[in-house]
C-alpha cells in the first residue's frame, strides 16, 4: 500500500480482500472490495473482479499489484512513459527484482529477460488490452497455478502490442525454491516450491468451451 501511495504517477488503489476484509485500513487513501469467500485461485478472481470495477468507472491504465510484491517509486510513471512513446501499445510490461528473505537480490527470471514471460504484477494494460480481464476469472481453476502465463500467452495469440521497460520496477518477495538456486544457494528446508498438481486434472475441451470468445473462436 505504501509503495502505490508513494508513486512518482498517481494511481488510484482498489485493494481487494479475498473473502477476509482487513480492518485496519482506515488511514489510507484505498478502496476496499471484500468478497464473499475464498476463491483460492492464486488471485485471478479478486484481480478481474477489481479491474473490471475500475473500468466501469473510467479508469484507462490498470496496473496489478501482488500481496508479495511492491513498487519502486517510478514503475507506473515509466509504464506511461513507455505508452505516450509507444501510442499503440496495448500493454506496457516491467521487470522485477526477486528478494529472498535473506535481503538477497536472486537474478530475473531467464524467461522475463528474454520476453517468453510477464509476471502480473509487471503487466500494464491499456484500454485496446481490456478485453482480456474477465480471462482471469473464466480460465478455470485448474490453470489457476500458471495464470499469468495463460494470459500472457493469450495476449501473443491475439497480437496484443506488447512494449518492453526492460527496468526492474517491480520487488517481488520470493521463497521459492527455484529462486535460490537460480542465486547459486541452498534452499532453506521451508522454501516453497509452485503446486501444479492441478494441472494434472485440466481439462483443454472445458478451457476451450469457456473461453472461445476470447481466444476469437480461433482454437482447433
Amino acid at each position: 500500500m505504501h509503495s502505490v501511495a508513494e508513486q512518482a504517477y498517481a494511481a488510484k488503489h482498489i485493494l481487494v480482500a479475498d473473502g477476509k476484509a482487513n480492518q485496519n485500513l482506515a488511514d489510507y487513501n484505498i478502496e476496499h472490495l471484500t468478497l464473499s469467500g475464498p476463491h483460492r485461485d492464486y488471485g485471478n478472481t479478486p484481480r478481474c473482479i477489481g479491474a473490471l470495477s475500475a473500468i466501469n468507472r473510467g479508469y484507462n491504465a490498470i496496473c496489478f499489484l501482488d500481496a508479495d510484491n511492491w513498487y519502486e517509486p517510478n514503475h507506473i510513471e515509466e509504464a506511461i512513459k513507455m505508452k505516450i512513446d509507444n501510442i499503440e501499445a496495448d500493454v506496457v510490461a516491467s521487470l522485477r527484482k526477486i528478494i529472498l528473505p535473506e535481503n538477497i537480490e536472486a537474478p530475473v527470471d531467464p524467461d522475463e529477460v528474454t520476453h517468453n514471460h510477464v509476471d502480473t504484477s509487471c503487466m500494464t494494460l491499456f484500454e485496446g488490452a481490456f478485453s482480456i480481464l474477465p480471462l482471469w476469472a473464466t480460465m478455470t481453476s485448474e490453470l489457476s497455478s500458471i495464470g499469468d502465463r495463460v494470459i500472457f500467452s493469450t495476449m501473443k495469440y491475439r497480437k496484443f502490442n506488447i512494449e518492453y521497460t526492460n527496468k526492474k520496477t517491480v520487488n517481488y518477495s520470493s521463497r521459492y525454491k527455484y529462486h535460490y538456486q537460480n542465486a547459486g544457494l541452498s534452499a532453506p528446508p521451508n522454501a516453497y516450491e509452485l503446486d501444479l498438481s492441478g494441472l494434472n486434472d485440466f481439462s483443454p475441451e472445458r478451457f476451450k468451451s469457456w473461453n472461445g470468445y476470447y481466444f476469437q473462436g480461433r482454437i482447433r
